[in-house]
Parts: C-alpha cells; sequence; structure tokens
C-alpha cells in the first residue's frame, strides 16, 4: 500500500508532518498506537501525524458518553475498515468510551 499511518521516523513531538500520500481527506487511525493517528488533508495544505495526551486513546467514530451515539463515520471502501479505518472525523477521548472495531494490536 501507499500509505500507511505511522509515527514518521525522527518524530519526536505530539504532533508531526506526515506524507499521505494518495489517501483521500481523512482521519486515519495508527494501528500500532491506539493513542495516535493521521490527519490527511489531500491538498496543499499539510498533513499531520497527532497523538493524543493526558491517557486520552484515539476515536475515530467520536463516541459521546452523554449523547450515547458517534459523531463520525467509516470512510466507504478500501479507505474505510477492514483496510485504512479512515473516518470523516475523530477525537481523543477515554479509552472506556472508545466504541469501534480496530485491531486490538495496536497497544491498548
Amino acid at each position: 500500500p501507499s500509505f500507511i499511518c505511522r509515527r514518521p521516523e525522527g518524530c519526536n513531538s505530539v504532533s508531526c508532518d506526515v506524507s499521505c500520500e494518495d489517501a483521500p481527506a481523512g482521519y486515519y487511525p495508527d494501528l500500532t498506537d491506539c493513542k495516535s493517528y493521521c490527519f490527511c488533508t489531500s491538498s496543499a495544505a499539510p498533513s499531520r501525524y497527532e497523538t493524543c495526551q493526558h491517557g486520552l486513546y484515539y476515536d475515530p467514530l467520536g463516541w459521546s458518553e452523554g449523547k450515547h451515539q458517534k459523531s463520525f463515520q467509516w470512510m466507504n471502501g478500501k479507505w474505510g475498515p477492514g483496510t485504512y479505518w479512515g473516518s470523516n472525523g475523530g477525537i481523543c477521548n477515554w479509552k472506556r468510551n472508545v466504541k469501534d472495531d480496530r485491531p486490538k494490536q495496536c497497544g491498548n
């Protein structure tokens, strides 16, 4: 695959530039780190690799405990569940609120 969301080499910060190559605009979890994700712009604007802080985990569907609903949707086709797990948004959330079916090898 041309794009996989991973911490860029030399990235020692909570936010770093990342190359998303051919990925459409969206949010892609780092499947090796449940607290990190890539925000891809699909434009001249910089794309970013971000890591949630203060014990929070990346939640690609934005589960709201108060509303008992998701705020975002998986992308369709190869960019969605089962491959890149891209969504149209995401938030940093408490681990107990992350309700998705991503593979669990991300070190959570």
